[in-house]
């Protein structure tokens, strides 16, 4: 073959392999409820004003860093039935201040992200004021352990629907193994498993995460059922 065939042949074959294989961007997008800029969340200027703007747009590989401040699945009186979906091979990471530029400079404890099921935002002490609050404020159905959620207070879900609705407030795992670590799970509300409920299977780690205040009639902060659970604790520094 000569020379200029061959190399027609290469980007024929290369054309090939593109339309079967589409190449994707692994990169990182901006979370900021205080930004300003165009909304795109290309940087912390023109980082997206919400998380459930930052989650459809994110692909296989990337990462979503999110600045401190409280993120809801939906507007005030919304659809209650609407969460924060974990997808596989997606990282949500919050803690930020809005201005880092490497992970490992975040500060989840100084820098609050939370993830509140309070559409509202009006609960008042004792779960007041929740009859609208989402039924799980985070969903970790059908991701591998490359769905991660790292540095989050999850908070505020209210799961007292008709089954499946009243399980899972805090964070609802059906089948799912995502990967847990540094969160607290503070004040949900369910029948069963208020800070976390794991069924059929589902195989989520958790590493350094906290269980608080929830309240349920089964299993307070974590219920699992013919599933297990991986908890770990990094012990502190000597």
């Amino acid at each position: 073959m000569n020379p200029i065939a061959r190399r027609l042949s290469r980007f024929v074959v290369a054309g090939i392999l593109a339309s079967i294989c589409p190449i994707t961007s692994a990169g990182i997008l901006y979370v900021d409820t205080t930004a300003t800029g165009d909304n795109t969340g290309t940087s912390w200027d023109h980082a997206f004003t919400q998380l459930r703007d930052a989650l459809p747009a994110a692909q296989t590989g990337d990462q979503i860093w999110v600045a401190a401040g409280t993120y809801r699945p939906a507007d005030p009186n919304g659809d209650r039935t609407l969460t924060f979906q974990l997808e596989t091979g997606v990282a949500l990471y919050g803690g930020f201040a809005g201005h880092e530029t490497k992970l490992n400079e975040r500060d989840w404890v100084t820098n609050e992200t939370i993830l509140s099921g309070d559409l509202n935002a009006d609960d008042g002490p004792d779960f007041e004021n929740n009859e609208e609050n989402s039924y799980h404020v985070v969903t970790g159905s059908g991701t591998d352990r490359s769905g991660v959620l790292d540095g989050f207070t999850i908070t505020s879900g209210h799961a007292d629907g008709d089954y499946p609705e009243n399980l899972g407030g805090g964070l609802n795992n059906v089948g799912g193994s995502p990967t847990l670590a540094n969160c607290i799970f503070r004040e949900n509300s369910a029948s069963s498993g208020a800070g976390v409920r794991n069924a059929d299977q589902g195989h989520p780690g958790f590493t350094d995460c906290t269980f608080m205040g929830n309240v349920a009639n089964y299993g307070g902060g974590l219920y699992t059922r013919d599933a297990p659970v991986t908890l770990e604790a990094i012990p502190e520094p000597v």
